[in-house]
This record gives C-alpha cells, structure tokens and sequence, in this order.
C-alpha cells in the first residue's frame, strides 16, 4: 500500500532513502531540494539531513509524510479513528458522482452531506452515512455515492487501521463531536498547505506567497472564509487548490511551532 497526498511523491521517495548522504553527494534538483526542505520543515530530518526520531516513525508508514505527520498528531489529540477515515477517503477519487443530465439532482443529494468547515469533515459525513446503511447500493445511487470508491477506501482504511496497531497507535481513539481536532491534526501535516483570504476573493499561500482559487468541486467555492488549509494544488489555466477546510489562523504556530516561530 502506497498512499500520497495527490501531487508530492517526491517527498516520500526522500523520505524513504536509507542515506541522505547520497543524496546531498549527488546534484539535487529543484523536486528534490523542495522534499527536502518540506521535509525538515515536518521535523522529519535534521539540519544535516539525517532523519529525526519523529522520521523513523514516519518513515515506517507507507504514506505521504504529510499523511505521516498528521495521523501521529492524531495520537495526541485522541482523533486517529477520524483522521485515517478522512486519510483513506483523501486518497481515492471523488466519492460522489455527478451525471451531466442529473447534475441539479446530484448536486441537490450531495448538499444534505455537506459540513460547513469544508471538505475534510464533508467526506466524514458521508462515510459516516454509508457505514449507516452499510453500504447499501440502493442508498449510494440515490445520493449519487460511487460506491465503487467508498469500497476502496474502506480497504485502504482497514490497512491503515492495521499499521496503527502494529505501531500502538489506537486505530479506534475517537474525538467525537469535537471535530476541529480532526482539523488540528491535519494541519500538523499541511501547514504549508495554509492560504489566507485576499480583498479580491483570491486566496495567498501563507508559504511561498503563491496566488490561487477554491476549486468548484469543493464545498467551499464561492464561499468567503478567512482562511484555509488544502490537501491538492490543482494547475489548469489557473491555480486552484482542492480538500479544503476553513481554519483558524491562530492554530497555525501550535500546528507547527518550529516552522513560525522561524518564519
């Protein structure tokens, strides 16, 4: 099993090296060089490239270490049952499905899911009402659920479920109604993946300073909030970013201590 967040292998392939040496002796290129620096910003290595104790336990899992960092952020904060079941969901395609002659129904199924803080707890909501009916066929072609990807994200979850045990994370460690933890713990793995709202509805990288939109599949398009954290970087004819979720932008030094107080 190999599950990245959607665009950055690269990070993973660093990662995943046994010798970093190697890689510095080498000409390192701009992906290579970005990893890297993604890498230590995520405390997975250290100033002279080794990796850190929180790395070997990343490294131990067969996931994107933004994934990595955010499912061992769970641990702490009592939220791992709901974070792997958003991590698997992240990583297949849409579960919804809209036909071009049924979208105003589609879209009309699609909103009774719909959670206010963004697509994270949107796709939560979902699961959730699919394990209700246990994944009855009827239920998800109504609501316009593709069940083919539901199914392959509960195997990736039931794996991932599996991996915490064999590390003594608690798989079914719940935060209940509490859902900005599940939030929190994301954003311990995406803090760079953080953008806030600008006077033209844009939104502005809080790393980097790049410029882009919400894009229309998230629940969040069109929507004004001050600020965003966002899985997937999306380059059409414009920059849109994807898996989006309000924040609060004073969570952002607790998420990541080491990076802000530095930046």
């Amino acid at each position: 099993m190999r599950i990245y967040a959607k665009g950055v292998p690269r990070c993973r392939y660093v990662l995943g090296s046994t010798t970093f040496a190697n890689l510095w002796l080498r000409v390192v290129g701009p992906e290579v060089e970005r990893a890297l620096e993604e890498l230590y910003a995520l405390e997975a290595i250290e100033r002279n490239g080794g990796l850190s104790a929180l790395g070997r336990v990343m490294a131990e899992f067969p996931i994107d270490p933004t994934f990595g960092k955010t499912l061992i952020k769970s641990q702490e904060l009592g939220c791992t049952s709901e974070v792997i079941d958003v991590i698997a969901l992240l990583s297949v395609d849409s579960v919804f499905y809209m036909p071009n002659d049924r979208r105003d129904e589609a879209a009309e199924a699609r909103r009774k899911f719909v959670d206010a803080a963004g697509d994270h707890l949107t796709v939560l909501s979902v699961l959730r009402a699919y394990q209700q009916v246990r994944g009855e066929g009827r239920w998800c072609c109504d609501n316009f659920v593709n069940i083919r990807n539901m199914k392959h994200a509960l195997d990736i979850r039931k794996q991932l479920a599996q991996l915490c045990v064999r590390r003594k994370i608690d798989p079914t460690s719940s935060c209940g109604h509490d859902s900005d933890l599940v939030l929190k713990a994301f954003l311990a793995g995406f803090f760079q993946h953080t953008a806030l709202l600008q006077p033209d509805s844009t939104y502005r990288s809080v790393v980097g300073g790049r410029t882009g939109s919400v894009h229309p599949t998230s629940v969040l398009f069109g929507k004004k909030v001050a600020a965003i954290m966002y899985t997937e970087i999306v380059l059409t004819t414009k920059q849109y970013v994807r898996g989006v979720s309000a924040i609060q932008s004073s969570w952002l030094p607790a998420a990541a201590p080491n990076y802000f107080g530095n930046v």
